[in-house]
This record gives structure tokens, sequence and C-alpha cells, in this order.
């Protein structure tokens, strides 16, 4: 929870107004309405006096803040309090729910005749070691029975949240009534544009009614007759001041906590001119501003990634035109190369040299693969042609088949040239069946390819098995 001041006396707290009144000599007496209510809710008093002394006063030992904390708060109102100073007249100032006395000491050292009102004694006997000038009284009542005129300025701090919307009407009436021309009333209360304390930290405290936007506490001060009234957002992080980099977290709690409305009653032109420049001050952070700065750094966000992504395009179709004129200057050498090679191929030097070079790789071969190798090779690849063209022959003239085949018997090779033959046949008759199976598939089903090119694969396994 944010630091705070006091925010009320006992009696303030459930908006009931007692009958005791501890003003000054000569007060006025309680008005009817007052004296109605006061009535009507005094049956309350005993059940706020009980949670008070228990609950709500450690409760709020836990949350108020330094002494030192609550005092720097309050350091936003000296322009005001230095501008009625600067004039002739009253220097009286009236605090409603005064608590330790942050405020009364402020405004003493300025020069104020300061005094508060208030029903904790445990508040009250800070104030007093202070030398502060307190009564132990209900605020509202004691503000109803101030003389009319009396006062320069007229204060309550997080006082107006726990009271009822017509004792807060009430509230600004008696002020008005109360204060010289001229004079201030300055409301404090927690601020529901922050989204946080909205909906959750305005809660916290069990005592508080309900969050009061600030157009409508401005309007209540109007409406009692307040000549000029100044919505003033309060203590939001000073970093966030000027700061155009907001994160969504910042737009939910960034806005200002608390906020004032300051409220003059009307007086002499002059006199009214010399707050011109205090009330002319600009503070606070509104989640609108917030949530403007988020939507501009969200946009440009967009425009800077919008811009990369032209960037990196630009950036590809350049280097896809490079890489276009590259292959077109690969492609054009490619040209020129198979151009030259084929001018080399139908030169005459070319033809002249290829026994040459026909020499020069069968030397090469003939070092990499030895003798033997190469003479096996050469009869395979000369020996098998001359193979196959003997056995069509024998084939095709069975007189002479036969004739070889008994000078095989004598010669003891007719096992070894007999398995030769019907090898030769066998490649022979499936390179036949290949040639028609190619030429019959360019027609083929799905189903009926597969099987060709299994068939296919088949077959060259048998021809390598073959070799």
């Amino acid at each position: 929870m944010r630091d705070r001041r006091r925010p009320t006396c006992k009696g303030q707290l459930h908006g009931t107004l007692q009958l005791k009144s501890a003003g000054p000599a000569g007060a006025a007496p309680l008005s009817d309405a007052n004296r109605a209510m006061a009535i009507l809710l005094s049956n309350r008093r005993d059940h706020v006096h009980a949670m008070e002394k228990g609950f709500y006063r450690a409760f709020e030992d836990r949350h108020r803040g330094p002494r030192e904390v609550v005092r720097q708060r309050l350091e936003c109102y000296v322009p005001f309090l230095q501008a009625w100073r600067a004039e002739p007249g009253t220097h009286a100032l009236a605090d409603l729910g005064c608590g330790r006395g942050e405020w009364l000491e402020l405004a003493q050292e300025l020069g104020f005749a300061a005094q508060g009102a208030d029903l904790d004694t445990d508040m009250l006997a800070a104030c007093r070691e202070r030398d502060l000038t307190v009564h132990e009284t209900d605020a509202l009542a004691w503000l109803a029975g101030l003389p009319a005129q009396s006062q320069a300025i007229v204060s309550a701090f997080h006082l107006v949240e726990h009271i009822e919307f017509d004792a807060l009407r009430q509230l600004a009436a008696d002020a008005m009534r109360a204060l010289a021309p001229g004079g201030l009333l300055i409301l404090e209360t927690p601020n529901p544009d922050n989204l946080v304390v909205a909906s959750r930290d305005f809660y916290r405290d069990p005592t508080h009614r309900k969050p009061i936007p600030s157009d409508l506490l401005a309007f209540v001060a109007e409406h009692a007759g307040f000549a000029r009234v100044k919505i003033m957002p309060l203590h939001e992080r000073a970093d966030l001041r000027e700061r155009e980099q907001v994160g969504l977290q910042e737009v939910i709690d960034g806005a200002s906590p608390d906020y004032a409305v300051i409220a003059q009653k009307g007086g002499d032109a002059d006199f009214l001119a010399g707050f011109d420049a205090a009330f002319a001050m600009k503070s606070g952070l509104t989640t609108e501003a917030l949530a403007l700065r988020y939507d501009a750094q969200w946009h440009q966000s967009k425009r800077e990634i919008h811009q990369a992504i032209q960037g990196l395009g630009e950036q590809l179709r350049t280097q896809h035109a490079q890489m276009e004129a590259r292959l077109a200057q690969a492609q054009q050498a490619h040209a020129l190369a198979v151009a030259e090679l084929q001018a080399i191929r139908q030169s005459s030097s070319w033809r002249l040299t290829a026994p040459l070079r026909w020499s020069v790789e069968q030397a090469r071969a003939l070092r990499e693969q030895g003798l033997r190798q190469r003479m096996r090779r050469a009869a395979v690849r000369f020996g098998r042609p001359a193979a196959a063209r003997l056995s069509a022959l024998l084939h095709a003239h069975p007189v002479l088949r036969e004739r070889s085949a008994a000078w095989a018997v004598r010669l003891g090779l007719h096992e070894p040239l007999r398995a030769l033959y019907h090898r030769i046949q066998h490649q022979a008759r499936m390179h036949r069946h290949g040639q028609a199976v190619a030429q019959g598939g360019q027609h083929m089903t799905p189903r009926a390819g597969r099987l060709y090119a299994r068939l296919s694969q088949a077959m060259d396994s048998l021809r390598k098995d073959d070799r």
C-alpha cells in the first residue's frame, strides 16, 4: 500500500458526525443537516471505536510510511501556501483529520496559524509533542463550527473517501462558508484513474467507501460556489514523467496514485491573480497520457519493423539480381568453354594426336592397374564381343556348331565353351526383352511403371553378375 497520511479520524471513518464541538470560542452551532446525520449514525460509534483500537490502528501503522516520506509528499502544495503568505490577511489553516501533523508542521513553518482536528489520541499525542495545535473532536463537526470567513486554508488529506457523499457535499459547503475571500480548499484522495488503485489498492483499506473520480470531486467544489478549481494528480513515479518509452505494466499502474482538488473561493481579482502561477502548474500522469505514449511507441516500432522488412526485401532483391547476373556470366562462360572444346575436338591437331593421347592413357592405366589387370580387361573388352559374334554364327549354322562341338570335345574345351555359349545367349535374350519392355513402357499405368522399374533393376543386377 502506498504511503498515506492519517486518512481520517474515528468519527469520519464511517461518515459519522458527533455532536461534540471543540471549536474556538464563538463558533456557530451545528447545522440541522449535520445534527440529523449525527443522530442517525451515532449507533455505529461503538463499533468504529472497537475496530480502530485494534485492527485499523495496526493496519495503519504498517502501511502509512515514515513521517519524512509523508512530509516530502506534501511539498507540492507549498506554492499555494507561499502565494497566500505574499498577501496580507488571515493566516489561519484548518486541517481535517490531521493525523500525526505533518501538514500542520509544514504550514506552521511557512507562517500559518495551523490547527487540526482528529479523534485518535495516539496521533494527537504525536502532534502535541511538536507543539502543534490540535483538537480531539470530530473533524466535520469542528469545521461546521468554525466562524465564517475565518480561515485561509481548509484541508483534508485522504478523508473524503471515508465519508458518505452527502457528508462530502456538506464539507464543501462548510469550507466555503469558513474560508475568507480567496481562501483555498485542498482535498486529497486516491486516484481511480490509476487502474491498480481503482481495482485493488483502494479496497485494501477496509474503511474506504467508494473511489471518487476527480471530475466528480471537482464538480462538488464548483457546485459549492468556489470560483476556480484545479485537479492535480500526485505522487507518480518521477522517472515516468518525461520518459517516452513505457511498457504495458506502466500503463496499468503508472498513473498518479493520488490526486488533489484545489478550489479557491472568489475574491479580489488582484489577489486571485497572485495564485495564477500555482494554479497553472503541471503535475501528474494520467492513464490516458501513458496509453497514448504506449500507442505512439507501438506505432513507431511497427513503422521501424516495416522499414526493416522493406530494407531486407530490397537487399534480397539486390542479391537476387546479382546472383542472376553471375549465373548469366557462368552460363556464358560455359557456352564459350563448350564451343572451344568442340572446336578443339574437331581440329586436325586433335585427330592427329589421338594415338599419342591413347598411348599416354594406356601407360597411365598400366602404371596404376598393373600388366595382369590390364590384360584381363583387354581380354574382356575385346574377347566378349568376338565371342558374342561367334556364338551368333554358331547359332545360325547348326552344322558348323556340331563340328565345332566335336573339335572342342577332342581338345577338352567342350564344357567351358558350352557354358560361355549359353551365357552369351542368355544375355542376348535379356537385352532383347529389355528393349521390348522399354518400348512398351511409355503407356504404362503407375503400377505397371513401378513393376517395370523393379524389373529393370533386376536385369541390371543380372548383367553385372554376368560380367
